[in-house]
């Protein structure tokens, strides 16, 4: 039986039911659908803005799903 917080592993090559949780949350709701969506980062944006660092420094965007973040920040002049 698999814990509560550990997604079921497969060593067959088959989804998770994680995987399928999430397939099935997109495919239900779409991006408006889910809790975390943002139509636009503008938080993120802003907070990215205010640590002076050269728009060619390299950011790593970590999060799931459907995000604007990478087009704001290429739109903004951003490079990596």
């Amino acid at each position: 039986m698999a814990r509560a917080d550990r997604a079921p592993t497969s060593h067959d090559g088959c989804m998770t039911d994680r995987g399928r949780h999430w397939d099935d949350a997109y495919r239900n709701k779409g991006s408006e659908g889910v809790s975390w969506y943002q139509p636009e980062p503008v938080v993120s944006v802003e907070l990215i803005g205010l640590l002076d660092i050269s728009p060619s420094t390299a950011m790593v965007d970590i999060g799931g799903g459907t995000s604007y973040l990478l087009d704001r920040l290429i739109e903004s002049g951003r490079s990596d």
